[in-house]
């Protein structure tokens, strides 16, 4: 082979190389709600995504029921003993550049726990102890459960530090105009490698399409984005913690939500879940205009609501001077609304719940009750979730949707919690983003995505430089 031939084969190369060699760099806006802070928070679906990117989760479950992690390099499930073992990935580094060690994992994992999600109730009815052996985490369990490694992936499972402004995910703020957007640049250190693109930049308005959003299936963004089914719909609830409130005036309440939540587009509500699954229908009544405003009129109503609706706050007070109401609406953080039960006198309450349609009903029923009551709602239902835990275990279908259905009709009925609406939601993508991955909660796993970059190096679309 002469010299010019391999000088031809050594450029062919090079060039193919070069074609296929994945590309690092751009910056991609997405929409989403403002948080409210960068404690973790998974009460909506916007503040999934959003916490998704600066915070780490443990392991990660995706549609096709993969599951794998970067943050261990191990880990193995013994049914002898009931004990999983964790081996950390070495060099691993906060967003700061200090070592997470596996004190860290501990921290996060005890802190996790000690959360009032139902989530975190879940796992810790399994898990007896967390302590490290041999350079490794062991979780030591109550019972044989092999599947917890499902438990140990859910969204609001995250690496934290104990220093404050300290990240783990693939990407970390560094600038915050209130009400604009939010900066975050890549994270060197992240355990999954290198992020792709250089930057994100979260934008809070509702105005434009930009690279990513979310938002209600079958928008039409004039050929400039695909549409991925998140599989996750959110829905609101009216709620009457101290039970103080009158019938009449719970149903009347209850009827201008609904009419306000129409009136903005969302879909109607009359289960406690979603009408495909739910084994129970209750129509709710409902008050004419006039009979809303007999019983309301020139009520002065302390309403809490979750900090996810803050930019509906004018909104609301606009639609109920329409009856001649006067609210004080107070928004709140969704991890927040436990305390504040025990703590003030609240009478109306807006909440609201993320649920991913591959989860199964009786998790919904639990995490409704276990999440969204309060003290009163506790020890009315105990009995009845104790219940629904042995049923679950029998496998007797027939018997679990009607004890479901059993459960569903006395929240209802007792008027502790009113299903308001209930709003589908899928994502939008860029057409020119590529290495697309959402997991099973429909988050989407920014850090592996990329631009599509034309082979002498041009990008195919003009934004995210």
């Amino acid at each position: 082979m002469n010299n010019r031939i391999k000088l031809y084969i050594i450029i062919i190369s090079f060039f193919f190389i070069s074609a296929i060699k994945p590309y690092y760099g751009g910056i991609i806006k997405i929409r989403l709600n403002e948080p409210n802070d960068f404690l973790v928070s998974t009460s909506s679906y916007s503040d999934m995504v959003f916490y998704s990117l600066i915070y780490e989760n443990f392991f990660y479950l995706l549609q096709n029921g993969e599951k794998y992690s970067n943050i261990f390099t191990k880990y193995q499930y013994v049914n002898t003993g009931y004990k999983l073992s964790l081996e950390l990935k070495p060099n691993l580094k906060f967003s700061n550049g200090k070592n997470i060690r596996i004190d860290d994992v501990i921290n996060s994992l005890n802190s996790f726990i000690e959360t009032k999600s139902a989530e975190a109730k879940r796992l810790g009815k399994v898990v007896k102890s967390i302590y490290k052996k041999n350079k490794k985490i062991i979780i030591a369990l109550n019972f044989n459960y092999p599947e917890i490694i499902d438990l140990l992936s859910v969204p609001q499972l995250v690496l934290i530090s104990q220093t404050q402004g300290v990240f783990s995910g693939p990407f970390h703020p560094v600038k915050w105009v209130k009400n604009e957007n939010m900066q975050l640049k890549a994270n060197k250190y992240y355990a999954g490698g290198l992020p792709y693109l250089n930057a994100i930049k979260v934008e809070f308005e509702n105005y434009f399409y930009p690279d990513v959003f979310l938002s209600k299936p079958d928008v039409d963004t004039k050929g400039t984005h695909k549409e991925y089914n998140s599989g996750v719909y959110q829905n609101y609830y009216i709620s009457f913690p101290k039970g103080k409130i009158g019938k009449n005036t719970r149903i009347a309440f209850y009827s201008i939500l609904k009419d306000f939540f129409i009136s903005l587009g969302y879909d109607e509500l009359n289960v406690l879940t979603s009408d495909r699954e739910s084994p129970l229908n209750v129509k709710i009544k409902r008050f004419s205009t006039r009979k809303i405003r007999t019983i309301l009129r020139y009520s002065n109503i302390k309403l809490y609501a979750i900090s996810t609706l803050k930019n509906l706050d004018s909104k609301i007070s606009v639609f109920f001077k329409k009856y001649k109401i006067n609210s004080d609406n107070i928004f709140i953080k969704y991890n927040n609304v436990s305390t504040l039960i025990e703590d003030t006198d609240v009478k109306y309450l807006i909440t609201e719940k993320v649920f991913h349609k591959g989860t199964s009903l009786s998790n919904k029923i639990s995490s409704i009750v276990k999440e969204m009551s309060f003290t009163r709602f506790n020890e009315s239902y105990f009995g009845l979730m104790e219940q629904l835990d042995e049923i679950v275990n029998l496998k007797d279908n027939e018997l679990l949707m009607d004890h479901l259905a059993g459960i569903i009709q006395k929240i209802i009925t007792d008027g502790y919690l009113l299903p308001i609406s209930q709003k589908k939601y899928s994502l939008y993508l860029k057409k020119n983003l590529k290495n697309i991955t959402i997991d099973y909660y429909g988050r989407p796993l920014i850090h592996k995505w990329r631009y599509e970059f034309s082979l002498n190096g041009e990008k195919e679309a003009n934004n995210g430089t």
